[in-house]
């Protein structure tokens, strides 16, 4: 392979990269990571990002997040996170078309994990390129929330 061609691939690599990394974002106040919570009358939820086994596209694909009618944020690539705290009641976690509901208690975390899976209704087997990837919410229990938060990034915020 020429130098041109070498160099032309390894700057698509890294416009690629650099694409995705800048829109992993989170809108609300990002709370301290430091502390179990900030505020001891909320709860806290974590959105993770889990990908698909091998399929690039569920690792490289922007995916928004929200909690009833509020934007919390997007996560580019895999294995990123979004975290913030809420008041306690009854929460609607989405991400399109993914859907959870938590009924989040004050001084509790909550971890989810955000699959993004091939939509296999949408899939056709003689044309290559063909079908959609689909959002799923799974709230897991602490043990597993944690360990796959210690593999996951932290979104991009500005206060």
């Amino acid at each position: 392979m020429n130098r041109f061609l070498k160099f032309a691939l390894g700057l698509l690599v890294l416009l690629l990269f650099s694409a995705c990394v800048s829109q992993h974002r989170q809108l609300v106040h990002f709370p301290d990571q430091d502390k179990p919570i900030e505020d001891a009358e909320k709860g806290r939820i974590y959105v993770i990002r889990h990908p698909w086994l091998w399929n690039l596209a569920s690792h490289i694909a922007l995916v928004s997040v929200g909690d009833g009618d509020l934007e919390i944020g997007s996560i580019a690539g895999h294995l990123g996170f979004l975290s913030w705290e809420r008041d306690p009641g009854q929460a609607t976690i989405t991400s399109f078309p993914g859907r959870v509901i938590v009924t989040v208690e004050k001084g509790k975390v909550y971890y989810i994990l955000l699959h993004l899976e091939p939509d296999w209704a949408t899939y056709n087997l003689v044309v290559l390129g063909s079908g959609e990837l689909s959002a799923r919410l799974e709230l897991v229990d602490e043990e597993t929330g944690r360990k796959e938060l210690s593999k996951a990034k932290p979104p991009n915020y500005t206060k």
